[in-house]
């Protein structure tokens, strides 16, 4: 899913509504790989020529030119 604020674009994943807030251990068993999966999407993005703040942020801007 993508939304924007501004000119800030976010990036998210339907996997962290799969969250289990009841258990903690489990959450906690659950965090690391998911913060390794977004440290390896901000990766991509940026071997594509992408950079993101925190791997789920953009800011958009338009280059200001005398054209």
């Amino acid at each position: 899913m993508a939304y924007n604020q501004g000119s800030i674009v976010h990036l998210e994943t339907s996997g962290v509504m799969l969250l289990d807030l009841h258990h903690p251990v489990r959450l906690l068993k659950e965090l690391s790989p998911r913060k390794h999966m977004m440290e390896e999407m901000g990766a991509a993005y940026t071997a594509s020529g992408v950079i993101t703040l925190a791997g789920s942020r953009m800011y958009t801007s338009m280059a200001d030119t005398d054209e």
